[in-house]
């Protein structure tokens, strides 16, 4: 029974490791993202290799404390920005994206064909960190 629960927690304890592994990449390929442009969820999902990982990015986003982390960049697929922005709500985030000249469809979605950076320019200088 001992084993069991000893597994159990080195189990555990490796799943939070590869978790703060991935926030740390999910962190830096954000960085990357220049003023006045946007990235998608699903975009840094697929740059780490893990295309179907959109919500663990998102979860990653949500619990950065990092003021030098841009994740007011970061959009979901249709640009829209997200509904509880870290801690401050989704106004703040469309604030802090239009003073730095992103374009807005309406509301809540950013112009993506304007706004979203190119993966490959993204990808590229993300590669060369």
């Amino acid at each position: 029974m001992e084993a069991d629960t000893a597994e159990k927690r080195a189990q555990k304890e490796a799943q939070s490791q590869m978790r703060s592994s991935f926030f740390q990449d999910v962190y830096a390929c954000v960085r990357f993202i220049p003023k006045g442009k946007v990235a998608t969820y699903g975009q840094i999902s697929t740059f780490l290799g893990n295309p179907r990982a959109v919500r663990v990015v998102g979860w990653a986003l949500h619990g950065n404390t990092s003021l030098f982390v841009p994740c007011h960049r970061v959009v979901s697929k249709d640009g829209r920005v997200a509904p509880s922005y870290a801690f401050w709500g989704k106004d703040v985030q469309k604030k802090r994206l239009l003073e730095e000249g992103v374009s807005f469809l309406d509301q809540d979605h950013v112009y993506l064909k304007e706004s979203q950076v190119s993966s490959e320019v993204f990808f590229r200088k993300a590669v060369k960190r």
